[in-house]
């Protein structure tokens, strides 16, 4: 029983192993910062910082440069055609701040309302096992608009 697992983790290391006859395409950037690439599909970027030093005001002018042409604060994200969706998962505000983060958002991005193509969810009391059910279950049930495919 305890060396089952091996033949499935030399499988995942072939597949996993770089390979100097392919050559991928490129990076399809989304995001930037002061006009610099800063990131793209495919890709984690990861904003952290101490508390109250403007992480959520710096993800809310993202999030609204999303919505506009033009960049908020030099931060834009331009999302490709085919996955206009943005979800976003808050795992730390309190409901009075959940929705002050909604609010910024909208201001920054000059709407009244997001459009459907923005959910936000506040799931500060659920444990981190049902958190990633929740946003699994969000994929299966909104693969098209994520571009996320089974």
């Amino acid at each position: 029983m305890e060396n089952d697992y091996k033949p499935q983790i030399d499988n995942l290391l072939l597949k996993r192993q770089y390979n100097p006859h392919y050559t991928p395409s490129p990076d399809d950037i989304i995001m930037s910062i002061g006009g610099k690439k800063t990131g793209s599909v495919e890709n984690f970027v990861t904003f952290s910082g101490l508390p109250k030093t403007g992480k959520s005001s710096f993800i809310a002018a993202l999030v609204a440069s999303a919505f506009l042409p033009c960049d908020v604060f030099t931060l834009k994200i331009d999302l490709p055609k085919d996955r206009k969706k943005i979800c976003y998962f808050d795992t730390e505000s309190s409901d009075y701040d959940f929705y002050r983060q909604i609010s910024k958002i909208k201001e920054f991005s000059e709407l009244n309302q997001l459009p459907d193509t923005f959910n936000a969810y506040q799931v500060r009391e659920d444990s981190s096992p049902s958190i990633r059910r929740m946003i699994e279950r969000y994929l299966e049930i909104k693969p098209r608009m994520c571009g996320y495919y089974n």
